[in-house]
């Protein structure tokens, strides 16, 4: 049961298909509330109720008078156009019918759709074209379709990438029940789309898989194609102890990459890293600090007009040309399309200055630098270093100290060195000077063991990253030094 006005004369969802009667001026709609409906100059006139579900494609024939409707309901339906009744009702399809074809000539409608499959009906006999005979592919779903200029033939575009021309059955075809072509006669090949993409855990690199089980690596371009090889193995060679901030989105809508930078669930400015780690080896200072999306930005808006970088926050890396730059609301809404290339045109740059967001203008213009992101974490000496090794006024509770998440444990060891053991009482444990400079305590940097989880921290390994596959909590991180003897 179906509950409705007596006469629905407004579409109650979307609008699938539309046809216009140029000689009566007659616009005829058809959507997903299952109505075909009929105007005149924006009067309606009479709506044509059969199909019980989406009306996905109409056509009109017969010069008019004839309208053919394509449904989700597996049918194909022939109206009277002019008196709105229904003429009647095909039903060879199988599965959702997506699309109609109309050879004028012929005066013969093809229609197809999730079946994959194409029959071709006769107009004037309202009737299919020898319906074991008339599916021509079994390729994929059938989306769309339009006749050659000679109406012999018939092209097809499906849920896959190529797109295909069918010869059509001639009449002898039809009498003689030859059999139907299993190859189109002419293909032009899609490239394959991505299917499968996961961001590693540097969240810079992007492994991806694509329809043909193609492997690829992308950063701001494709990196390297693996060609056929095991994904899911390509991903354990590929991993890293490491872990940052996640600062982008990916989506394979479209088949190909397309990568979101924001401020709302995931905050572009959340990613720093070490130059050296990303990659950069000409930098101010051994251990500078970069952020991935304030250099992504950089790079999309290089030739914007008016966009000036200082030479300290100069860019390290550009994106092609041809790569689109998308801008849009939260919702999801296109502002504007262009591509890097062409942000420097005046054009462009005007509309840019329109829609840029603020927050991406501060921080590729006038160089308003993101906030480190902090951890909290305590500090314990582990059971076997000596209590006259530690100052008397850490020994009572544990040290609570906050850092930039990124700090490594090498630093973390060097405030242990200079903050939380002796005054230098207590003498090498090696017996003798240390490889490494000493501090006023007898022991070096190497000397300094951290630990969490019972497990040993490489120097190098920085503190979110011990957070994150290490402690494996939410409350604070706790790390316990010692001396060793080196």
């Amino acid at each position: 049961m179906v509950i409705c006005d007596a006469e629905e004369k407004r579409h109650r969802s979307g609008v699938n298909a539309l046809q216009l009667d140029p000689v009566l001026d007659r616009l005829y709609s058809a959507g997903r509330d299952s109505i075909i409906r009929t105007y005149e100059h924006e009067r309606f006139l009479q709506g044509m109720e059969h199909h019980t579900d989406w009306v996905n494609d109409i056509v009109l024939c017969c010069g008019g008078r004839h309208l053919i409707s394509a449904s989700s309901d597996t049918t194909v339906k022939v109206w009277n156009a002019h008196k709105g009744f229904c003429m009647s009702t095909l039903r060879t399809h199988k599965d959702y019918v997506k699309a109609l074809a109309y050879a004028k000539d012929r005066e013969q409608v093809a229609s197809a759709g999730l079946d994959k499959s194409i029959y071709l009906w006769d107009i004037n006999t309202l009737t299919a074209l020898t319906a074991s005979n008339n599916t021509v592919t079994k390729e994929a779903p059938i989306l769309k379709m339009c006749f050659t200029a000679d109406q012999q033939a018939v092209w097809v575009s499906t849920s896959d990438s190529s797109i295909r021309c069918w010869k059509l059955p001639t009449e002898k075809h039809f009498k003689d029940e030859a059999k139907m072509p299993t190859s189109p006669v002419s293909l032009i090949p899609g490239g394959a789309a991505i299917r499968q993409a996961v961001v590693l855990n540097d969240k810079r690199h992007i492994l991806t898989k694509d329809a043909q089980e193609n492997v690829a690596v992308y950063d701001a371009k494709k990196v390297e194609d693996l060609g056929h090889v095991n994904f899911q193995e390509e991903l354990k060679k590929r991993f890293k102890m490491v872990y940052v901030p996640n600062w982008f989105n990916v989506d394979l809508k479209t088949g190909m990459l397309t990568i979101h930078l924001g401020q709302d669930e995931v905050d572009c400015f959340s990613a720093w890293v070490s130059a050296r780690d990303a990659g950069i080896r000409d930098t101010p200072e051994p251990d500078h600090k970069v952020n991935y999306g304030k250099l992504l930005l950089q790079a999309l808006f290089e030739h914007w007009r008016g966009v000036e970088t200082d030479p300290e926050n100069r860019l390290y890396f550009s994106v092609p040309k041809h790569i689109p730059l998308i801008l849009s609301e939260v919702g999801g809404r296109t502002l504007y399309r262009v591509l890097v290339g062409d942000t420097a045109g005046d054009t462009e740059n005007a509309l840019l200055n329109e829609t840029v967001p603020n927050w991406v203008v501060s921080n590729i213009e006038e160089n308003c630098t993101s906030k480190f992101i902090k951890v909290q974490f305590y500090l314990q000496p582990h059971s076997s270093v000596p209590s006259h090794l530690l100052k008397q006024d850490r020994m009572k509770k544990p040290d609570r100290l906050v850092a930039n998440d990124f700090i490594q444990c090498r630093k973390v060891a060097e405030h242990i060195l200079e903050k939380l053991l002796g005054d230098g009482t207590a003498s090498s444990p090696g017996g003798g000077d240390a490889d490494s400079t000493p501090s006023n305590n007898g022991y070096n940097v190497d000397q300094i063991e951290l630990t969490c989880n019972d497990q040993v921290l490489d120097p190098s390994m920085d503190l979110r990253t011990v957070k994150h596959f290490i402690w494996k909590s939410s409350s604070d991180l706790t790390l316990y030094y010692k001396i060793i003897n080196k």
